[in-house]
């Protein structure tokens, strides 16, 4: 005699016309998920089909732990059940998706207009610091243009100054030259005169003559005394006139080198000014780089969300499928490891989803 098993008739928290309900309450609600209050409605009818999804779940799970066959029977009802729920999820979970990434794109846009406008005033701020470190230059430029002129002119009125001091000493020292051969002159004619008075006193000419002779070793003295006091400041006027000349020469080198240091300083301050500039705008390419790389992962997401969704509802389909009961055991091998496949790929196509 033929034993048949019988199970007990599977119920849920919800049957298919609780469903059909559903979604007529949930058909219109895509299209109007940008009017007022209309993201919360769309919001809350997902929430209240996810949250039958969920009964549904805890409930076949209660079923399917009496026996792998009444289990079996279990998945394909909630399955067919979770299918029919998923078809109406997919819509509103599409149009809350769409209206999240035209949110985005508007963002990323406002956010665009905005990096390029702070780009442009750096640029023109930089351009006119450029243009003012130019004009400084150029100003520096003339200045020192003009100092070396006045330096110029200074050199030559100094190197007249003492061309003229020497003329005046030159002829200072040949006025004393020309004094100098009268008093000789006049030696020599005090000399004949006394030479020819003394034929006629002979006494009297040896007692002048002793005293002539006194007076001229007086006078040799006196004019030796007087060519020395000339040498020595003949001597001081060249010696005083080349220190005054190295003097000079020495104050100038020192300006002409603190000028060049000033400039030299101000041109390594404005090199260090363009390179900070110059790195700052490197890590603001930088920073624009990444984030138009994430912008295009985004939209790379955004773009295969429509076929993730497709695939999502094909796996339930599959999943929906009923398995047949087998009597042999090679067909139950042959059906495990069948059914086993189809799983992987229902999990394979959801992944795909969860991806997206």
């Amino acid at each position: 005699m033929e034993t048949i098993e019988t199970y007990p008739i599977i119920h849920y928290p919800v049957v298919l016309a609780d469903i059909e309900r559903i979604a007529e309450e949930c058909a219109a609600l895509p299209a109007r998920i940008r009017e007022d209050g209309g993201e919360s409605l769309v919001r809350s009818a997902r929430h209240k089909v996810r949250k039958v999804c969920g009964s549904i779940e805890e409930r076949r799970k209660e079923l399917k732990a009496d026996a792998l066959a009444y289990g079996r029977r279990v998945d394909s009802a909630a399955a067919e059940l979770d299918a029919k729920l998923r078809a109406i999820e997919v819509p509103l979970t599409a149009a809350i998706d769409d209206l999240e990434a035209e949110r985005r794109v508007a963002a990323e846009r406002k956010a665009e207009e905005e990096r390029q406008r702070v780009a442009a005033e750096a640029r023109a701020k930089a351009e006119e610091e450029l243009a003012e470190q130019r004009r400084k230059a150029e100003e520096l430029e003339l200045r020192l243009e003009e100092e070396r002129r006045l330096l110029a002119a200074a050199r030559a009125k100094a190197e007249a100054d003492l061309a003229a001091q020497r003329r005046l000493d030159e002829e200072r020292a040949a006025a004393e030259r020309a004094r100098l051969d009268e008093a000789r002159r006049a030696l020599e004619e005090e000399r004949a005169r006394e030479a020819a008075e003394r034929s006629a006193r002979e006494e009297s000419e040896r007692r002048e003559k002793e005293q002539a002779a006194a007076e001229l070793r007086a006078k040799a003295a006196a004019l030796a005394e007087e060519q020395r006091v000339f040498a020595e400041r003949v001597a001081a006027l060249e010696a005083a006139e080349a220190a005054k000349r190295a003097e000079a020469e020495r104050v100038e080198r020192e300006r002409v080198k603190a000028v060049e240091a000033a400039a030299e300083a101000e041109r390594k301050a404005e090199e260090e000014r363009l390179a900070a500039i110059r790195e700052e705008q490197r890590r603001a390419d930088e920073a624009e780089a990444e984030r138009v790389a994430e912008a295009e992962r985004k939209a790379r997401a955004d773009a295969l969300r429509p076929d993730a969704v497709k695939l999502a509802a094909y796996a339930l389909a599959l999943a929906s499928v009923e398995v047949p009961e087998v009597a042999s055991v090679d067909a139950a091998v042959a059906l495990r490891a069948a059914t086993d496949g189809l799983l992987a790929v229902c999990a394979a196509l959801r992944s795909l989803d969860g991806a997206a």
